[in-house]
């Protein structure tokens, strides 16, 4: 299964990518490994995790590694479009400094 997470990997680094949305738990791999990958390369998109299952101690531990947000799901997809809207905020004022394009 590590070509799935190589794959995944591969891909993001590919696409200019604005927010992620990432599963804890992928086919193959784990998508916590994932976000910490991602951010142990300097990967800055803001990575929104959810779960159906995780506990409060495995969202904290998402946070802590990097995440922007958790999600529980189910979730409302307002819930989302708030999240999503608040890193577009970000990213814009980001972008006006000059740190991201």
């Amino acid at each position: 299964m590590a070509h799935l997470f190589a794959e995944a990997l591969d891909k993001i680094e590919r696409v200019q990518i604005d927010a992620m949305v990432i599963a804890v738990s992928l086919k193959g791999f784990s998508g916590l490994s994932l976000l910490k990958s991602l951010k142990n390369r300097g990967d800055v998109t803001p990575v929104i995790m959810m779960s159906a299952y995780a506990t409060h101690e495995m969202a904290e531990e998402c946070l802590n590694h990097g995440a922007y947000d958790f999600l529980f799901k189910p979730f409302r997809l307002e819930v989302l479009a708030d999240i999503l809207e608040g890193i577009k905020k970000r990213n814009d004022r980001l972008a006006k400094m000059g740190v991201i394009s």
